[in-house]
């Protein structure tokens, strides 16, 4: 392997670990941002270490991941037996809390909670659906959190492996 390629594949690397720690603050696109180096890393490259079949598997998990928001909150309503408009209260507090509550990184949490407790309690006036829609916030907000890590962190799996098994 020459050094100039080395050296991309270097960079590279770091770039995608900067992708994975900015994943950790809410409303980042970390697996936009890991997909989008690899991706770039591939065409610099010519496909040569990061082969068209990676690319394709980074494609994938990243689609599945930046639509997580609208296929995820669909399950937990449903098993919870909520209604819909409280899952576009719990994305739209999430947004809010985003830019309003000073904690960093449960801010997005606490707001998408009080968006779906606000919701059901106007729609259903019934304070225990209120609550079951806060823990259901709560829920699918952290599962959705943990699916975007693994999914980011399986993109850098995969374009790391691409690289091990071309050499």
């Amino acid at each position: 392997m020459e050094l100039t390629q080395t050296l991309m594949l270097s960079i590279a690397v770091a770039a995608m670990i900067c992708g994975i720690l900015l994943t950790f603050i809410p409303f980042i696109p970390g697996a936009v941002i890991v997909w989008g180096i690899g991706i770039i890393t591939a065409f610099a490259d010519h496909f040569d270490r990061i082969t068209v079949l990676a690319a394709i598997i980074m494609t994938a998990l990243m689609i599945l991941c930046e639509t997580r928001d609208f296929w995820l909150p669909i399950f937990g309503v449903k098993m919870a037996g909520l209604s819909c408009l409280t899952s576009i209260g719990a994305m739209i507090g999430g947004v809010v809390g985003a830019f309003v509550i000073p904690l960093p990184i449960v801010n997005a949490l606490i707001g998408s909670v009080i968006g779906a407790v606000i919701v059901e309690l106007f729609s259903a006036r019934k304070i225990i659906r209120g609550v079951r829609a806060g823990t259901t916030a709560a829920t699918i907000f952290l599962i959705s959190y943990v699916f975007e890590l693994i999914t980011v962190f399986t993109i850098f799996i995969v374009f790391l492996l691409s690289i091990a098994l071309t050499q």
